[in-house]
């Protein structure tokens, strides 16, 4: 599994595509590291299949980010999760430092 991080001053975003037939509707660690970087408390999880090779399997990949949002809201974050099988639009606006971009 690879992670894209931002540290992100604003996003925001919108369903654009459903990619999977059966997708809903559009509605780590590692993760609470970066978020400590700014003492940041919003965290969003979006599936990004097209940077790995090989992929999971959509169900294996879905209860993923679940499991991973549960534990991270477990934790104090307030975590979003982008609508799964959905290509999104967005608007993203992130920190300058390197550290933002991991």
């Amino acid at each position: 599994m690879k992670l894209l991080m931002f540290l992100a001053k604003q996003f925001t975003f919108r369903p654009f595509e459903k990619t999977l037939p059966d997708a809903g509707d559009g509605g780590g660690k590692n993760v609470k590291w970066i978020a400590g970087k700014r003492t940041l408390k919003n965290i969003v999880l979006h599936s990004f299949t097209h940077l790995a090779e090989a992929s999971a399997s959509p169900q294996f990949a879905e209860t993923f980010l679940q499991s991973a949002a549960m534990r991270l809201r477990n934790t104090g974050y307030q975590v979003t999760l982008t609508p799964f099988g959905w290509v999104c639009e967005w608007d993203l606006s992130v920190f300058g430092e390197s550290l933002a971009k991991v």
